[in-house]
């Protein structure tokens, strides 16, 4: 039997092979292998496991049987909703924890034409500021229960990390590597690769 850790392990792989691939919202190349929206890619990483969470971001969250609190703690893989062009779930991503221990919540999503398949950091607060989230599901539970969350201060793969402190500016690698886009009415979008 496959454990949620391996599928974890599964899932990242999975989306990491298709950082850098374009975007498209044509119906039929939304799909992969080369070409994703946010929908179709989140969609693909469930599949494997026998759980398809259907199409559309609105209707993936509204349909999911396992919709999470904010007070839920965070896993690898866990599906996250924003605002987008259709609020409040016109955007979604899946949640692949800190890229360096300690680090920011980061996702992997078909972000636009412009970004494609990147990873982009995220406000893990219900309506905070920035690149904030409007919910948050759990579609490998469907497959084998979550496992329990570590002990408070214990660090993981399963664990909520920490929001990062000081400055959140960027490396000249990562700056070099970001694209913003966005106006003051809508949250500041980063992309890097």
């Amino acid at each position: 039997m496959t454990t949620f850790a391996q599928m974890q392990a599964q899932g990242v792989a999975f989306l990491k092979a298709q950082v850098g691939k374009g975007y498209t919202e044509v119906l039929g190349q939304n799909l992969g292998p080369d070409k994703w929206d946010c929908e179709g890619l989140a969609r693909a990483v469930y599949l494997p496991f026998g759980v398809d969470i259907g199409f559309g971001s609105r209707a993936q969250f509204e349909n999911s049987k396992v919709q999470l609190k904010p007070s839920d703690p965070w896993l690898v893989l866990d599906q996250v909703f924003f605002n987008g062009s259709d609020p409040p779930f016109g955007h979604t991503g899946v949640y692949v924890g800190p890229v360096v221990p300690g680090g920011a919540y980061t996702m992997i999503s078909a972000l636009d034409t412009a970004s494609g398949v990147c990873y982009s950091e995220i406000n893990p607060t219900i309506g905070g500021p920035g690149f904030s989230i409007t919910g948050r599901t759990r579609p490998l539970s469907l497959v084998v229960p979550a496992p329990p969350p570590p002990p408070a201060g214990i660090g993981g793969r399963g664990s909520s990390p920490r929001p990062r402190s000081g400055s959140s500016r960027p490396t000249a690698r990562a700056r070099a590597a970001t694209t913003r886009r966005g106006s003051p009415s809508t949250p500041s979008w980063r992309c890097s690769r």
